[in-house]
């Protein structure tokens, strides 16, 4: 039956706006008559179109109102039947996002900002933490700003107490790849220029640091990595999954300690360890950038970890998802911009499947169905067809595709996921016990 008075809205597809055709979901059913001609107006300026009815689900002659308001893809027209027979049509544009002008970095306020941290750059580094593209513009500022001065090549905070001046390194010459490990060079010739400043009472005491280190303990136990304690702020950690294995020397950093490289890189050849980590405050890590890059070791900030901490709860992290970010990404800056954006995109992706179920739910169970049907907010046609392919397989066997963007719903998901759930349970009874593939080292705990 013909409903009068109440308003549709139909996405546009590519589809729809190549061929004029609206291919109805089963929400606009009886929308339209079963056959004939019917009139339609645009009811911004009463322009006249002709639609026919192909058949009960597909209606043309709405290519001339599509091209004549300029619709887009995920544009939508809205369908309202009069009481006079006739259809309203109003096209409803998508809000269009605006790309903002591009705007040169405030070079004043990254001054600001480094004067305000305290901590001692080198011009690069600054143009890559803030930024900046402009680089003669920026050494300008920066010879003309009373605050700062430049030596050892770097620019320093300008101090009435030299005393108190941050921990500043110069590595000369680093030799830390692997060619090295292999060829056995010295690395006595690895020259580093210390200006360390005096202890001062804002350094972590000892509980603070033993706390950091249960945590670190806790969390790469329970990721599957054997562990032993080296030092109050040192610890080894090693995964061995049979074929695959590697191991990593993690430094706990106190604020504004002195760091020895060459001590570390020594350490972690001697424990045959492949990888060097550097926990610390993010504060701590900006001035370690250039150096640890050049040695190879990467930075991993306690605000990122705590977050990976709180990641692994939710979403499955494994030791192989790490070794790039110990290996050169670390977890600070890009390198955590990158573990988060794979982290938000299985997120994503299980929301996705979640929303793809919860619209088949509310779908009477035995139907054919479009996949204009599965209407979800911000997913694309393209990721909705990708969790439709793969409900349509063992083990969901949930829909069946019976022409291009046509799908048979089997049964009601309620029932389909039940059975799924038996399913799992029945072979999980049946699965051999097996010893975990970990092969945890035994920790070396130092007593207070």
């Amino acid at each position: 039956m013909i409903k009068i008075g109440s308003e549709y809205k139909y996405t546009l597809t590519r589809t729809c706006l190549k061929s004029g055709v609206l291919n109805m979901p089963a929400s606009m059913k009886g929308l339209f008559p079963e056959e004939g001609e019917s009139l339609a107006r645009d009811a911004q300026n009463s322009t006249e179109y002709t639609i026919k009815i192909i058949d009960k689900r597909r209606v043309m002659g709405f290519k001339d109102f599509i091209e004549a308001n300029n619709l887009i893809v995920n544009d939508s027209i809205s369908i309202l039947l009069g009481d006079d027979g006739h259809y309203v049509l109003k096209p409803v544009k998508r809000v269009r996002t605006v790309k903002k002008a591009y705007n040169p970095v405030d070079l004043d306020s990254v001054l600001d900002k480094i004067y305000r941290a305290e901590i001692s750059h080198s011009e690069p580094e600054i143009a890559e933490l803030y930024g900046v593209t402009d680089t003669a513009q920026l050494n300008k500022k920066l010879t003309a700003d009373s605050r700062f001065e430049y030596h050892s090549g770097r620019w320093h905070i300008v101090r009435s107490n030299p005393a108190t001046e941050d921990l500043d390194y110069t590595i000369k010459e680093i030799r830390a790849d692997d060619a090295t490990d292999k060829a056995t060079k010295p690395v006595e010739n690895t020259k580093i220029i210390r200006n360390s400043p005096p202890k001062t009472s804002n350094q972590p005491n000892n509980e603070e640091l033993s706390s950091a280190q249960n945590d670190v303990k806790e969390l790469f136990r329970a990721l599957g990595f054997g562990l032993t304690v080296l030092d109050r702020d040192k610890m080894s950690i090693k995964i061995n999954l049979g074929r695959r294995k590697y191991g990593v020397l993690i430094y706990l950093m106190e604020e504004s300690s002195s760091l020895d490289w060459t001590a570390l890189l020594n350490q972690r050849r001697s424990l045959g360890l492949d990888y060097v980590a550097i926990f610390a405050d993010r504060r701590d890590l900006i001035r370690l950038v250039s150096p640890a890059n050049s040695a190879r070791i990467s930075l991993w900030s306690w605000q990122a970890f705590y977050r990976l901490a709180d990641y692994s709860k939710t979403v499955a992290i494994s030791p192989f998802d790490l070794e790039p970010h110990f290996a050169s990404d670390g977890l600070f800056e890009k390198g955590f911009e990158k573990f988060e954006a794979r982290v938000r995109e299985i997120i994503s992706t299980r929301g996705r499947f979640s929303a793809v179920l919860e619209s088949l739910a509310a779908m009477k169970a035995s139907t054919v169905f479009l996949l204009d049907d599965v209407q979800i907010e911000d997913c694309s046609r393209e990721d909705i067809l990708k969790v439709l392919d793969l409900l349509e397989h063992s083990p969901f066997q949930i829909v069946q595709k019976i022409a291009p963007a046509e799908f048979f719903l089997r049964q009601a998901v309620s029932e389909a996921l039940n059975g799924f759930a038996q399913y799992a349970l029945s072979l999980k009874s049946r699965l051999p016990k097996r010893s975990s593939l970990v092969i945890r080292e035994e920790s070396h705990e130092l007593s207070d």
